[in-house]
């Protein structure tokens, strides 16, 4: 992997991500499949960042599976979704992220929100990740 000195990158560079996220279910089971669709060439922070959300999101979805499948009935048997990121370097030199749902009433917008949750160390993460459904 290339490391880059984010002096040398411009403001406006954009690194486009995406996480894919497949759900199957049976009366037994629930299986979460995470994988991240990046270029081979992009900052360490991104690809770092990428790797916390495909450790996070799969427990995020467990944990909250009764939520998910109460507010969206139809995820019940499974879904798929393909989550998209623009990570880039602002004007303040710091990295930003832009997510954005092409329906804001799915579950894809959920997870997104969870996402971005994720990614700006939000406190309500942990609390998420200790939820058991006993």
């Amino acid at each position: 992997m290339t490391d880059f000195d984010l002096n040398t990158l411009s403001p406006n560079k954009i690194f486009p991500t995406r996480l894919s996220i497949k759900v199957e279910t049976t009366e037994e089971e629930l299986s979460i499949d995470v994988s991240a669709l990046v270029s081979s060439k992009i900052p360490k922070n991104v690809s770092q960042s990428m790797e916390y959300l495909m450790l996070k999101m799969p427990i995020i979805i467990r944990n909250g599976w009764l939520f998910l499948i109460l507010e969206y009935p139809d995820i019940e048997s499974g879904f798929k979704v393909m989550l998209h990121f623009n990570f880039y370097i602002d004007e303040d030199g710091d990295w930003a992220t832009h997510i954005e749902a092409k329906n804001p009433d799915s579950v894809e917008a959920m997870l997104l929100g969870m996402a971005k949750l994720v990614l700006s160390s939000d406190p309500i993460v942990d609390e998420l990740m200790e939820i058991t459904n006993d």
